[in-house]
């Protein structure tokens, strides 16, 4: 029996082995697919992270697409009316305290619908009605009527545009004993040469870039007056203005950079014939506008959207330039970088758009925080920088502590790829940029001033969609700068180009004194009329 018992033995030490040897290979295979199956979980919420983020996408594209555009979020009429005071408060609960301005339906002086009477300025043209010599008698006894009143009705009336022939004649004189001869003198044309005066030029370009006319629109036009204007030779009048207006734009950039505060933004322009680029390649239009001092805009074609376009831009600017943190723009070390609320705002609200069901939650915690600063700041509006900023240190300056608190204690909960994500990691990373305008008066909580004056741009491309040169694009930035500035001083912009067009021939466009006295920040209005009205008379 023993002997047998020792022939096991052995035969047992090898079973052991075996089963050993199997338990590790069941212990390798169960840590594998353990690892697998950690691997295909985080592959899963990853998919599924992706899949949510491409839905809430979608959902955003379609509100703006079939939406309304407008940043308001529902329930805001009697928001924020309670003190704010604990500092405690769960803020993700608490968001029946947003902000907003009451709706217009509420308005308390809201105007009743009604005619407006015509503009006072306007010329009248009066046509009489008068009853007739055989009318004008009593039908009961024959006695002549009297005229004992009046009934006055006003409509517009326009008179169609017409075209004329400027005929510049030019009287040569001679001596009758030394046969000398002399001529009168003649001031000189924005484009010597052309068929063009300064008025044709002003109204193509008003109607370009003003109002979104396209020129082979207004080609068809000028055939339905009996001219033909061919398109390109309109192009080419307007490329060549744009280079007549450089000194004007190369001394109104100057002057900008001398502002406290400058607002930056930049779009996308298409141009098809530029060296060394294909024609489908973006560009862009940049935009510079002043936020203290003389209202200026200034728009500037570039490539591209390199630092080197900044630092051309900018140089060494040392003021505050608001934009919507755009990392360029940061190659200024010696300018003071502010953010822009109303793109923290505009995060927020798409991801208020993408949400179902009722809006709750963080998404709207956020929004009611930064629309509460713009009720603030609206009622501000109208206060001395001094008076403001006291205000912004007294009430704003709390709001953004409290939402700073919020912020911090709610990041690290979000999803970074979900709209709420976006919208609080944008939030967190330019908070420095943002908070800048608590400490200064002078600097708007956002850069919406920039953006409007970029507007006209993108609208007007919507409709001529493409530059076909360099030169083009550069000419069309000229002509906007004094365009859109002209509007920022009030001034009538196509008065002012048919002035411009007239008095920047005969002037010294080598003295700065000159040049500001031909921008609309520098002019005298009541002079571009009267110099206008001298004009037609002399005509």
């Amino acid at each position: 029996m023993s002997k047998s018992l020792d022939k096991l033995v052995p035969e047992l030490e090898v079973l052991k082995k075996i089963i050993s040897a199997q338990d590790e290979t069941i212990e390798t295979i169960r840590t594998e697919n353990d690892k697998r199956l950690e691997v295909l979980r985080s592959e899963n919420n990853e998919l599924i992270t992706e899949h949510n983020s491409l839905l809430e996408q979608l959902r955003l594209a379609l509100k703006r697409e079939f939406g309304r555009s407008c940043e308001a979020s529902p329930g805001q009429h009697d928001l924020f009316d309670a003190a704010e005071t604990e500092q405690d408060r769960d803020f993700d609960t608490d968001v029946t305290e947003a902000a907003s301005e009451p709706a217009a339906n509420d308005a308390p002086n809201r105007k009743k619908p009604g005619r407006k009477p015509l503009p006072a300025h306007l010329p009248r043209i009066e046509v009489v009605f008068e009853l007739d010599e055989a009318s004008a008698h009593c039908a009961e006894d024959g006695s002549a009527l009297k005229v004992v009143g009046e009934e006055v009705t006003e409509q517009s009336a326009i008179t169609p545009a017409k075209i004329s022939v400027l005929r510049k004649i030019r009287k040569t004189y001679a001596c009758p004993t030394c046969e000398s001869v002399q001529r009168a003198p003649k001031l000189a044309d924005l484009l010597p040469k052309s068929r063009a005066s300064a008025e044709l030029l002003a109204h193509i370009a008003i109607h370009k870039y003003q109002d979104g006319l396209p020129l082979y629109r207004q080609q068809k036009m000028f055939e339905r007056l009996g001219v033909t204007l061919d398109r390109t030779t309109m192009a080419n009048w307007m490329v060549a203005v744009g280079q007549k207006l450089k000194p004007l734009i190369d001394q109104m950039r100057i002057d900008a950079l001398a502002a406290e505060v400058l607002h930056a933004d930049e779009t996308t322009v298409q141009v098809l014939k530029e060296p060394d680029r294909r024609p489908d390649q973006k560009s862009y239009m940049w935009v510079q506008s002043t936020g203290t001092g003389p209202p200026m805009v200034i728009y500037h074609y570039a490539p591209g959207r390199s630092g080197e376009v900044v630092d051309h831009l900018f140089g060494d600017y040392r003021g505050t330039l608001v934009t919507d943190g755009y990392a360029a723009y940061q190659r200024l070390a010696h300018a003071s970088h502010a953010g822009c609320w109303a793109h923290a705002r505009r995060k927020f609200h798409d991801a208020l758009q993408v949400q179902k069901g009722q809006r709750t939650g963080k998404a709207q915690v956020g929004f009611n925080f930064i629309q509460r600063l713009f009720v603030l700041e609206r009622q501000w509006a109208n206060l001395s920088t001094e008076q403001r900023l006291e205000q912004r240190q007294l009430i704003a300056q709390p709001l953004i502590d409290d939402l700073a608190q919020w912020l911090e204690k709610s990041l690290p909960l979000i999803t970074p790829k979900s709209q709420l994500g976006r919208a609080m990691i944008y939030l967190h990373k330019q908070w420095d940029k943002l908070t800048v305008f608590l400490q200064s008066g002078n600097v708007p909580i956002h850069n919406n001033q920039a953006e409007n004056k970029i507007r006209p741009f993108v609208i007007g491309r919507k409709n001529w969609m493409f530059n076909d040169s360099v030169k083009g694009a550069e000419s069309s930035a000229a002509i906007y700068s004094l365009i859109e500035t002209a509007k920022a001083n009030d001034l009538a912009p196509d008065m002012y180009l048919r002035w411009l067009f007239n008095t920047l021939p005969n002037a010294d466009t080598t003295s700065s004194k000159a040049l500001r006295a031909l921008l609309p920040y520098g002019v005298d209005p009541d002079m571009i009329v009267q110099s206008l009205a001298d004009k037609a008379l002399s005509d």
